[in-house]
């Protein structure tokens, strides 16, 4: 027979000094500098199940405590505790985000089309200090069931005929897309990658200047209110060097590199999307863009 003795090192001096300093659960302290660890943080096989929050997940959560749905529904849904419930809606609560926005077209709307609606529709209304949302069929602060009954009372062929109370994974997306529009509030920054013809004529950045608004149920009735605004145009109207020269932005040119070559647009198919406060660089080159 032979026993198995366990060497306890501290991580932060490197001391072999350690003492017991709790019982249940079993944790032990450093004497030379007083850090405490639980045994399996000692242990090789030992792995941390804590996860790290991207600002997408928060805002799903914050949303959601927003539109009334009970913290224990958002705990069971996202797999967290209370605490980080909570946390997630105060940081929504505080500090500027970026918002990426892409417009949610009505059901079978061709690309040649979606011209007419953003010169007809979308940039009057961005003129007017309205950014505006498709899928306007239902006041998004009456919750998820009351967005899918106006769904399948409004558009019958996207649901599911042999699960008409189920709610389709395409309306859930839909609205969980829409549903970061609750989140907005005064000094946020909007960004519109694409507008006009194949969505490539136009970027807008826009900054808001009040909350999520709902004015009927028409397909773009969801909308928040903007104040400055800044668009650029994606393609060059002119040949001549010095007045392209002139119009020339550089901060502009890192922007439109950053939105081609990152990862960011990508998970963005339609509806709105919170830029991760993690890419610093492109909250640094929006804010020298607004001034």
């Amino acid at each position: 027979m032979y026993s198995i003795r366990t060497i306890l090192r501290c991580k932060v001096c490197g001391s072999y000094d350690i003492i017991k300093h709790a019982g249940i659960p079993l944790r032990f302290k450093c004497r030379t500098c007083g850090n405490t660890f639980s045994f399996n943080v000692q242990h090789p096989l030992y792995k941390k199940h804590g996860k790290r929050l991207s600002d997408r997940e928060k805002a799903s959560i914050a949303a959601d405590y927003r539109v009334g749905i009970p913290v224990s529904h958002i705990m069971k849904d996202h797999s967290v505790s209370y605490g980080t419930v909570m946390r997630a809606v105060r940081y929504f609560e505080r500090g500027r985000r970026i918002y990426l926005w892409n417009i949610m077209y009505m059901p079978r709307t061709r690309p040649r089309d979606w011209e007419v609606v953003d010169m007809d529709i979308i940039l009057p209304e961005i003129e007017a200090g309205r950014l505006r949302q498709g899928w306007g069929i239902e006041d998004l602060r009456e919750g998820p069931d009351a967005f899918y009954r106006a769904v399948a009372r409004m558009y019958p062929e996207e649901i599911d005929p042999e699960y008409p109370r189920q709610r389709s994974s395409i309306i859930k997306s839909r609205y969980d897309a829409l549903k970061l529009m609750l989140l907005m509030k005064p000094g946020d920054y909007v960004i519109v990658p694409r507008l006009g013809r194949w969505r490539e004529r136009f970027l807008v950045i826009a900054e808001v200047s009040g909350g999520y608004e709902f004015d009927g149920p028409y397909f773009f009735g969801h909308h928040v209110r903007i104040g400055r605004t800044k668009v650029f145009a994606l393609e060059s109207r002119t040949n001549d060097p010095e007045e392209i020269a002139e119009g020339y932005d550089h901060d502009f040119q890192v922007l439109w590199h950053f939105l081609r070559s990152w990862r960011l647009y990508r998970p963005l198919e339609r509806g709105a999307s919170v830029v991760d406060r993690r890419n610093r660089e492109l909250y640094r080159v929006v804010n020298r863009i607004m001034g």
